[in-house]
């Protein structure tokens, strides 16, 4: 099949054109621009569209200089005749108008175009084509990986076939107002973001609305009765007529906010503009960068209220919608037409002569390297099965790798969430995999930000030849708990086994062991011993063989730092939880409880275990398994996590039993009963009596050594922490218990050392920073100190000064370290408002003002950034960026104010409008705050807001900027029209050129001018006020009737001369002013 358009003279360009596409794409981007150019030249191209490969079997291709290929993929055959075109010296263009390696789940054409055979010859195409011509730029953008000669050559509208429409009229007898979308069926989920708002308005208006769904539709809105349903048409000139005669007014494109749809153009936009309709659009980039909400179209954010308000807005409005429309052609007309665009490929053609011209050889070269570039990027879609699994709710993941064997033939999945890919961790991984069997499956997953694409690239090569791997990427920042979720909902296998990157492995038959025979056992976990590489006081030593629940009721690893052959960890036993370093568990067990709970952040395994022992199953610690463990030393759950646990699941008994000897238990009981009574008793006689009950209890010899040393017995209490020391080697406590008391006896040397140790395990806690700041300085350990001082910078960052201004030696540390970072982190703002204040505190005020300027300065640029991520939705940044703001500077004002901003635009609403109510105080005179708020308010129905801010807005004076800003809220929002009084005063105050003095002099005999000019004086006057109220008390007896109606004269004055928005200011001062008297 094919549309022939050879002539018989010699053109510049003989172009052969293959194409899949059958729709609008090859009308707006082949056939219609080389159309337009032949009408204008004729002897500058010709050229043949083909369908199908098939008759090119027969074609003498030699007379085509330029092959493009238009969304083609085809069968293999399609690479043969691209590579016999190559050899042959064609120029090879590949055009595309869709990220086709983006679709999103969901897509009719998802599982066509990620199909890996599809996803290779794709790729092929595009990295050995001399050209890749596409629609938009942030196209061109995506498909850089591959290609870097791109040319952006835009959707044109046919202003042939699409005629400039006014927009439809209203009649009076039968006021219908039609609502049109437009799309082929491969829209159905971006209708569904309009399909709450369309039910909801198509009942309300039921006798006045016509909804067209053309092309595409959903089941629901199918069902309304105002709703009609037309086919989609393939012949796009045909669609083009039949959209035209349904006279339109209201149109629709609602599309998805995700990559693939960033990518595509705007021509709905044209389309809907030029057709006479005004049109509705996601805001997303797609529209918003050549759209101007409520000017040329209005913008929607995806959700169902937006949706509704946006569209009412133009139901009733009849006005707008004109305006809209024909500010849209206008400017549609000037850039967006083919006759005034077709240039563009025109130009694109002309430079293809130049490169005809030039050797093959180069571009031969130039292939080469391009394919070899795009291998690495290639590899992320080999096998790309993950059109049939499903994902946690949320968030956005990309496939990277994906294993060769179908997912339900394996026995295991293997899930490890990655934090670090670095040489050494990609090397541990792979010693990992090579510790399982057939039967296993791997799955890596890992937050995009946190890693180099260097990185990602070296575990993509490392893997690149195993068959029972998948490599799962998020492109959001997300927790270790989402992360390991992600994994299990990927895999498919009957069990679900989560390790730490970072254990090392020597047993071969290591999951073998752990799959557990008895139906009742739910969850299985293994001892892990500290690795050899860790500092030798807990090499060796046990790390983790379970949870255990503490007097309090609070989880604890049990048994950590003691020797890896301790009795009770030789034996099988039941325990009450085991962590996510090694656990594995059942599926269906996973399912059945609902996998783990994605609240907690340190303590989901726990949570995870508990569900499952509630349900009925066993929780099994199996010591035939030994793994090696390097990770973090003594990761520990933290408080909100407890709180949390507690809140969940209540207030929880000991189960310390489960692991301790019925003796060694009640021991136990008895001395931590002893020791509740040393919080109101100084007496080393009952922490001696806790000790001797519970040996091996390291709480009790802990309270037993600040008791000794409480009371200055220094020697025995070093020997009580000591021992505190042996039975918790991992701990932090014990090493700071010692550094303080060797600190006390003057012992520096020690003290210095075991604070070390003590931060090496914990240097988060401000108190134990406190005393190795006092450590440091007795020891002149200036390495040391630098450590401590980053930390505290880092940790507690608004503690730093008052720190650091107790020890006054501290100062010259302080301030070059300080200097050190700042050319290290010259665009930390923070870190110049802690130099600030240093240099205060040492009386250097011109150094102080200098930084505390550049803070402010920067801060502007800070608070521009979060808006800007507010205005894309990306919550979770923005959120991100104010808590370390507020972690750093906690009673700054303007966060507050971001933060409320982001309340309001996220799923915060009420709470964003309560915060914004609370820092009033702080901004009431400021418009700017005022006019936030307004906006907000009026646009999210808060509406018992408005009119106490507009009463503080009255008070304020408005600059230029902020009456433009307050004339953008009225047009944006049809429920603002109530404030164009304000602007209309505003204005008029500022153009009065005279002020009213009432003299308290009656003239009975006055003249007609005089009257005249007093009435209007008194009227300047009253437009100048900045407060309405008073100016109207002080000048009560002035305000008669009379002048009354001299305001509304003047109104209709201003009304015959066409400024209707002064008339309609002076209509409702005149209305006020009558109320008032």
């Amino acid at each position: 099949m094919k549309e022939m358009r050879l002539n018989s003279y010699n053109p510049l360009h003989n172009i052969l054109v293959l194409t899949t596409e059958l729709g609008a794409g090859l009308y707006w981007r082949v056939v219609k621009p080389f159309q337009r150019i032949l009408e204008n030249d004729a002897s500058f191209l010709n050229y043949d569209v083909f369908y199908s490969i098939e008759p090119l079997r027969s074609i003498d291709l030699s007379k085509y200089d330029i092959i493009l290929f238009q969304r083609v993929i085809g069968q293999e055959i399609a690479i043969e005749l691209w590579n016999y075109c190559r050899k042959n010296g064609k120029i090879l263009i590949y055009e595309i108008d869709d990220f086709l390696l983006g679709l999103p789940l969901g897509h009719p054409d998802y599982s066509l175009y990620n199909d890996p055979n599809v996803q290779r010859r794709l790729i092929y195409f595009l990295s050995t084509a001399d050209y890749v011509t596409v629609s938009t730029d942030i196209l061109r953008q995506k498909l850089l990986a591959y290609q870097e000669n791109i040319q952006v050559l835009p959707n044109l509208l046919d202003d042939r076939i699409w005629n400039k429409t006014p927009p439809p009229c209203i009649e009076k007898d039968a006021p219908i107002i039609n609502i049109g979308f437009f799309g082929t069926p491969s829209h159905h989920n971006d209708l569904l973001i309009a399909e709450e708002a369309l039910l909801e308005l198509g009942n309300k208006y039921q006798d006045q609305l016509q909804i067209y769904l053309i092309g595409c539709t959903t089941k629901k809105l199918k069902a309304l009765p105002n709703a009609i349903f037309l086919p989609f048409d393939l012949d796009y000139r045909r669609s083009v007529q039949r959209f035209q005669s349904l006279s339109i007014h209201i149109a629709l494109a609602p599309l998805i906010d995700n990559e693939f749809n960033h990518c595509k153009s705007n021509i709905k936009w044209l389309e809907y503009s030029i057709a006479g309709a005004a049109g509705v659009f996601s805001d997303i980039p797609t529209y918003n960068s050549s759209i101007i909400s409520y000017s040329t179209g209005v913008l929607a954010k995806n959700s169902s209220d937006e949706w509704y308000r946006a569209i009412e807005s133009l139901i009733i409005n009849h006005k707008q919608r004109k305006l809209i429309v024909q500010a849209a052609q206008q400017e549609i007309e000037s850039k967006y037409t083919l006759s005034k665009g077709y240039s563009i490929f025109r130009e694109f053609y002309e430079y293809l002569d130049k490169l005809k011209k030039t050797s093959r050889s180069l571009g031969q070269k130039s292939y080469q390297e391009h394919f070899a570039k795009a291998q690495t990027t290639f590899r992320r879609f080999i096998n790309n099965r993950n059109a049939y699994q499903k994902f946690s709710k949320g968030t956005k993941f990309s496939i990277l790798y994906v294993s060769q064997k179908p997912l339900e033939t394996f026995e295991v999945d293997v899930i490890v969430p990655i934090e670090n890919l670095s040489l050494r961790y990609i090397n541990n991984l792979h010693s990992i995999y090579h510790t399982l069997k057939d039967k296993h499956h791997l799955i890596l997953i890992f937050n995009k930000n946190n890693q180099t694409n260097d990185q990602t690239d070296q575990l993509l090569e490392k893997f690149f030849y195993e068959d029972r791997v998948t490599i799962i990427q998020s492109s959001l920042q997300i927790g270790k708990s989402q992360l390991i979720q992600t994994g299990v909902d990927f895999g498919k296998s009957p069990y679900v086994l989560i390790i730490n990157s970072e254990i090392e492995i020597d047993d071969f038959d290591w999951i073998d062991k752990l799959i557990p025979i008895k139906e009742d056992v739910g969850v299985m976990g293994c001892k892990l011993v500290y690795a050899d590489q860790q500092n030798p006081l807990w090499a060796g030593k046990i790390y983790h063989i379970g949870i255990a629940r503490n007097h309090k009721g609070e989880p604890y690893p049990i048994f950590r730092g003691w020797p890896a052959k301790t009795p009770e960890t030789m034996i099988y036993r039941e325990v009450n939880a085991v962590g996510a370093d090694c656990l594995l568990t059942r599926r269906k067990i996973w399912e059945e409880v609902g996998g783990f709970d994605l609240d907690f952040t340190s303590s989901a395994e726990v949570d995870y275990c508990w569900a499952v022992r509630r349900a009925g199953y066993r929780i099994i610690y199996c010591p035939e398994v030994k793994l090696s463990y390097r990770g973090e030393i003594n990761p520990v759950i933290t408080k909100r996590d407890i709180q949390k646990l507690i809140a969940k699941w209540g207030l929880q008994q000991t189960d310390e039993d489960l692991y301790l000897t019925a003796g060694e238990f009640n021991s136990w009981q008895k001395a931590r009963k002893l020791l509740e009574i040393t919080d109101y008793m100084l007496s080393t006689n009952i922490t001696s009596q806790a000790v001797t009950l519970a040996p091996r209890l390291a709480e009790a010899w802990s309270a037993h050594g600040k008791m000794l040393a409480l009371l200055n017995y220094r020697e025995e209490a070093e020997r009580a922490f000591l021992q505190n020391l042996n039975l918790e080697p991992c701990n932090f406590q014990p090493y700071y218990n010692l550094s303080k008391l060797y600190y006390e006896m003057g012992q520096i040397e020690k003290a210095s050392s075991y604070i070390g140790l003590a931060l090496t395990l914990n240097d988060h806690q401000k108190d134990l920073l406190q005393t190795a700041t006092l450590i440091a300085d007795r020891a002149g350990d200036h390495g040391l100190t630098i450590h401590i001082l980053e930390r505290i910078i880092r940790e507690f960052p608004s503690d730093f000064v008052n720190i650091v201004s107790q020890r006054p030696n501290l100062f010259p540390v302080a301030t070059q370290f300080l200097d050190d970072l700042l050319i290290k982190e010259p665009k930390n703002i923070f870190l110049h408002a802690i130099k600030a204040q240093v240099e205060l505190s040492k009386g250097n005020l011109e150094k102080a003002l200098i930084y505390f300027q550049h803070f402010h300065k920067e801060k502007q640029f800070w608070e521009q950034q979060v808006c800007d991520l507010i205005s894309q939705s990306k919550y979770e940044d923005a959120n991100n960026m104010i808590e370390i703001w507020q972690n750093h500077i906690p009673d700054d004002m303007e966060a507050q104010r971001m933060l409320a901003k982001l309340w309001v635009e996220s799923d915060r609403e009420q709470d964003g409008f309560r915060l914004y109510k609370q820092l009033e105080q702080y901004f009431w005179n400021h418009p700017d705050f005022l006019l936030e708020f307004i906006e907000y308010a009026i646009s999210r129905n808060g509406d018992q807001f408005v009119y106490p801010l507009i009463e503080k807005l009255c008070q304020v004076q408005l600059n230029s900027s902020e009456r433009f800003k307050l004339q953008d809220i009225i047009k944006k929002y049809p429920q603002a029209n109530f404030m164009r009084l304000f602007l209309t005063l505003t204005d008029h105050a500022e153009q009065s050129i005279t002020i009213y003095k009432n003299s308290n002099t009656q003239s009975t005999y006055m003249d007609e001018e005089q009257v005249f000019t007093d009435l209007n004086n008194l009227l300047d006057e009253l437009l100048a006020a900045d407060d309405l109220d008073l100016k109207i008390e002080q000048f009560k007896s002035n305000l008669t009737p009379q002048f009354i109606q001299f305001i509304r004269q003047k109104s209709q004055d201003f009304l015959t001369n066409g400024n209707s928005e002064i008339a309609e200011g002076l209509n409702f001062l005149s209305d006020y002013l009558e109320s008032k008297i």
